[in-house]
């Protein structure tokens, strides 16, 4: 009997009938323990505001849909991540087949590295895993995060050579929403540089761009 045509990973390539039902495991491992109480601070905050909007009737979020980046700021990596899951959220879509599901899975680590990215973690590692011999097979993904960087310096580069005749303590990096020793968050340093630009807009450089 010919054997069964495998994927480069060793997955048939065949789709099975009805599809691979299988189950996701997402596991944030290795943080320092200040950081691991930072997401456990997060974690509580995060239960006391959903108990606090399902008392006042304004929990609104939409069952199956996926929720927006704004909706997550506030979220600990390990509902971050199930969140944004592309493997969790269609676990009721079974892929045709292993190889497949490991595309699927693939996604998810391209999509959880850019996550960590703009949570200031630029070092953290995303491995995915398939166990074929889980009954249902198991989807996998471990996330080492790393050291989460903070801001240590602010530098601008004037186009002119030389600073704006604008208050400098306008444009301090406290100023502008960006302490020394704040988490190197992407989605705070493009506010920042926004603040800036709104800065020299309201003190006479209604043009000033990056």
């Amino acid at each position: 009997m010919d054997e069964e045509p495998v994927a480069e990973s060793g997955e048939p390539l065949f789709a099975t009938v009805g599809g691979v039902t299988y189950t996701t495991q997402i596991t944030v491992e290795g943080l320092d323990p200040e950081e691991a109480a930072e997401q456990q601070r997060l974690a509580e905050a995060r239960a006391e505001k959903r108990a606090r909007e399902e008392k006042e009737g304004a929990a609104g979020s939409v069952t199956g849909s996926q929720p927006q980046v704004d909706e997550l700021a506030d979220a600990p990596l390990d509902e971050l991540f199930d969140s944004l899951s592309e493997l969790r959220r269609l676990e009721d879509r079974p892929p045709p087949s292993l190889a497949a599901l490991r595309r699927r899975g693939q996604g998810d680590v391209e999509l959880f590295q850019k996550a960590l990215r703009s949570r200031g973690y630029f070092d953290g590692e995303v491995r995915l895993r398939i166990d074929r011999d889980a009954e249902p097979p198991a989807a996998q993904i471990t996330v080492r995060p790393g050291p989460r960087y903070k801001l240590a310096g602010w530098t601008v580069d004037w186009a002119a050579g030389q600073p704006p005749l604008v208050d400098a303590e306008k444009m301090t990096p406290k100023a502008l929403g960006l302490p020394m020793g704040a988490a190197a968050e992407a989605a705070e340093i493009v506010a920042g540089e926004r603040r800036l630009l709104t800065t020299l807009g309201a003190n006479g450089y209604p043009f000033a761009r990056q």
